[in-house]
């Protein structure tokens, strides 16, 4: 082999002999997959023994040569099933990924691998401690949120398994939180400048990109893929994820409906007792409370977006007697209306930051490979999540969507909350109102007559001034009085409406 000749005249001083060495070991370690010759993957072992011994520390490209190590390892375990191969594999993943100085997304994989070869609970949480504490440095300029998004989320619920296996439940809802902040929060502080100046400036966006990229590698020239083995033996990993399916299903149900409905004598349901709420991070709810409480004592103006017949979508003509019944609430001078062909994707972000509260009326769009892809469909383009990013959205405390798919979640990723209200709240808005499937023509003003009576003040019957409700009261009481209107047993119309984030 021409590689394996000529890492042998190389000596070991010489500044390429480590990239020689990494080349042979790759293309071992390819052969193996592909013949299966078990004299290849101890080849493969041997070259990357060899890279590791040569690297010195600190030196960034070490954390993938001992990554390559677990790999090859792990590969011979899955031929061999020699549980020493298992040992040095686990062995090769934990130093990658504990190195002081390394590829934050290698290390961050090998975090990944490490606890997933873990025999026990307890062992696999240092694994997953190492996973968190590297998830800041591994969201980095030049890489987009969708990069590994699956896989990360997955991580974090088998992290959040592990720690539930322990018994440390405290740990496992710290984690839980953590993680599900992760893409919102990091991708928010880093890509959407870069995003700008992708927009702006490509030349010099491509630039940096090759700059960060340098600074990483800190020297190093190969990129390696890695392949994972099947490991037959039951791990803490599959352990992990019999938690996860078991509330995964949990995540689906609109718990605010829980109820018995049908029998008159029996007939409870949850919202005699509470006012619902939900939130896709601690954080979030945290956050929030502090701008809804600095806003609570003055009339809120209201931004009205409306779709009745977006261009290529089926028509939505009810969005317009929507509008309406918000409009009896409050004065002109309060309210904007973008209604057809007004309601622009530029128009609308121009509005945005200059009103308390947005109210989309319009088809929603959501996107569960590139979350900040999900989208409102307006009339001459989609409106971005990743638009909004950048908007001074500082003061404003409500969103209302009234619209498709705002509130929907992927079966595959049933643990976090991937869905346009929850990025309507990473940009900025302390409170939104969303729904979790597509709701009636007649139900919509319905429904928006009640909610914005209770959110903005009304006159009852009587003459009476009723005060203003916090979203989440105006929620329940304008779900309350569909309830009625549409009948009990009715779930489809009544129990899409959710409330999230600060109540």
């Amino acid at each position: 082999m021409v590689l394996k000749e000529a890492g042998e005249f190389i000596p070991d001083y010489h500044a390429d002999k480590v990239a020689y060495l990494s080349s042979l070991g790759n293309a071992f370690q390819a052969r193996f997959e592909r013949l299966g010759e078990i004299l290849d993957i101890e080849g493969a072992i041997v070259a990357f023994k060899q890279a590791i011994e040569l690297t010195p520390d600190g030196y960034a490209g070490k954390s993938s040569q001992l990554h390559n190590l677990g790999a090859a390892f792990q590969l011979r375990y899955g031929h061999s099933q020699n549980t020493i191969d298992l040992d040095s594999a686990l062995s090769a993943f934990q130093r990658a990924s504990l190195l002081s100085s390394g590829e934050p997304h290698v290390q961050l994989e090998a975090a990944i691998r490490w606890s997933k070869l873990c025999s026990t609970p307890a062992l696999a949480l240092q694994a997953y401690t190492r996973f968190f504490e590297l998830n800041p440095q591994a969201v980095w300029l030049g890489k987009t949120a969708k990069h590994g998004y699956a896989e990360l989320r997955r991580a974090i619920g088998a992290a959040a398994g592990t720690a539930i296996s322990a018994g440390n439940l405290p740990l496992a809802v710290d984690w839980l939180d953590e993680g599900h902040s992760i893409i919102w929060e990091q991708t928010l502080l880093l890509h959407s400048p870069l995003d700008a100046l992708h927009d702006n400036h490509p030349q010099i966006a491509k630039e940096l990109e090759i700059v960060t990229q340098a600074l990483q590698n800190a020297g190093t020239s190969n990129k390696n893929e890695f392949l994972d083995s099947e490991i037959k033996e039951e791990t803490v990993e599959e352990e992990a994820q019999k938690h996860r399916r078991l509330a995964s299903p949990l995540s689906f149900l609109p718990l605010h409906a829980a109820g018995i409905y049908g029998l008159a004598e029996r007939n409870i349901n949850v919202s005699d007792f509470v006012v619902s709420s939900y939130t896709t991070t601690l954080s979030a709810l945290i956050g929030s409370f502090p701008k809804l409480k600095q806003h609570q004592a003055k009339i809120p103006t209201v931004l009205i977006v409306s779709q009745p017949n977006t261009p290529g979508l089926t028509p939505l003509p009810g969005t317009v007697e929507e509008a309406k019944v918000i409009q009896k609430y409050i004065s002109n001078t309060h309210t904007c209306h973008l209604n057809h062909d007004a309601a622009t994707a530029k128009a609308v972000m121009h509005e945005m930051s200059k009103y308390d509260f947005i109210h989309f009326a319009c088809h929603g769009i959501q996107d569960i490979q590139d979350p900040f892809d999900s989208a409102f469909a307006l009339y001459d383009r989609r409106l971005r999540l990743k638009a909004l990013i950048s908007l001074p959205l500082n003061n404003v405390q409500l969103a209302v969507l009234s619209a498709c798919q705002t509130a929907t979640r992927d079966q595959n990723l049933p643990e976090e909350a991937v869905l346009l209200a929850a990025g309507m709240l990473a940009v900025g808005y302390p409170s939104v109102i969303a729904t979790l499937w597509s709701i009636g023509e007649k139900d919509a003003p319905l429904f928006a007559d009640k909610l914005y009576a209770n959110l903005l003040g009304h006159n009852d019957n009587f003459g009476e001034q009723k005060q203003k409700m916090s979203p989440a009261y105006a929620l329940h009481e304008a779900t309350k009085n569909l309830r009625k209107e549409v009948g009990e047993t009715n779930f489809v119309k009544w129990v899409p409406f959710i409330h999230l984030g600060g109540a």
